[in-house]
């Protein structure tokens, strides 16, 4: 659930964006594309940022390795796990230990939604 909490916000933020800013032929475009993007570790949201503007995959890569990058870890965490389940592997992961990845996974797609919006006046 938390990884698939993970991709759609990836595509629902990167997708507004393309909404508001772009006209309606390119946001169809970039919200086509968006939806190619599955199981998105850490390295797959650094290139989708760097797609829109290179300085936002370097932020993001900077913000991600932070906090000795508990919030990359977080997200690597999730998708791997997920995977490991989905090809019928067990994962020993704990309720409270997704309730913590899943916190990393929020202040990340925060960050996202912040470059987006650019800077507040």
């Amino acid at each position: 659930m938390t990884a698939g909490f993970l991709e759609n916000s990836l595509r629902s933020i990167y997708s507004e964006f393309a909404r508001s800013s772009s006209s309606p032929h390119v946001a169809r475009y970039v919200d086509t594309r968006l939806r190619l993007i599955y199981n998105p570790n850490a390295q797959r949201f650094i290139n989708t940022a760097s797609n829109f503007d290179r300085v936002w995959g370097d932020q993001l890569q900077e913000f991600l390795a932070k906090d000795s990058s508990a919030r990359k870890n977080a997200i690597d965490s999730i998708i791997g796990n997920r995977n490991q389940i989905a090809h019928g592997g067990v994962s020993q992961i704990s309720i409270a230990r997704v309730q913590e990845y899943l916190e990393h996974c929020v202040e990340v797609l925060e960050f996202i939604e912040d470059q987006c919006l650019g800077p507040s006046t």
